[in-house]
């Protein structure tokens, strides 16, 4: 990985067959995105290299699938809502406030920090 990277791009080969994934690459990937995130770093494309130069870009043939693993943009014409807490060091890794909290948020509260340290200023 590069030095100071924020994104990750992940990849495997097809080497016959059609260009999909399997339930334990979408499990991987998963288990890939929570690593990722503990070191400030987004995966932003998983690619499936296949034969004769064909690929495939889940990001954008399979975007709900893809995006259900994280930061999903809306596709349902309603709008985001905006994060009210942000974690002080992973930028990346915000909570709205809505819906159930944040696990880092969570631990950290636990550890004993106030959640005004963690608010988004406007």
């Amino acid at each position: 990985m590069l030095l100071l990277a924020d994104g990750l791009v992940t990849f495997h080969n097809r080497v016959r067959g059609k260009l999909t994934v399997s339930r334990k690459i979408w499990s991987l990937l998963r288990q890939v995105r929570q690593a990722s995130e503990v070191v400030g770093v987004r995966l932003l494309d998983h690619l499936v290299l296949g034969p004769e130069g064909g690929w495939l870009s889940l990001h954008n043939a399979n975007r709900a699938r893809f995006h259900a693993l994280g930061d999903a943009p809306r596709s349902d014409g309603r709008k985001s809502v905006r994060p009210k807490y942000r974690h002080p060091e992973h930028a990346h890794l915000t909570w709205s406030g809505r819906g159930r909290m944040a696990n880092w948020l969570k631990q950290a509260l636990d550890a004993g920090a106030r959640l005004d340290d963690f608010a988004v200023e406007e």
